[in-house]
């Protein structure tokens, strides 16, 4: 993933012109690489939210 130092630099090349391909190829397969994280994160987040709310419907149930 892109440092805050390196998404400056590239933050400044866009400004003066001299961004390349090789740069935005770069920040494509990070931005693909912080989805991928965020999606596992957000199904992790659902599966213990299912599991605490079945959990709850199972201790009413006793």
């Amino acid at each position: 993933m892109a440092g805050s130092g390196e998404a400056f630099d590239v933050l400044h090349r866009l400004e003066d012109g001299t961004l390349r391909r090789d740069d935005i190829r770069r920040l494509d397969m990070d931005h693909r690489n912080i989805v991928k994280t965020a999606e596992a994160l957000v199904d992790q987040v659902n599966m213990i939210a299912f599991k605490s709310g079945r959990d709850d419907d199972n201790t009413r149930a006793t």
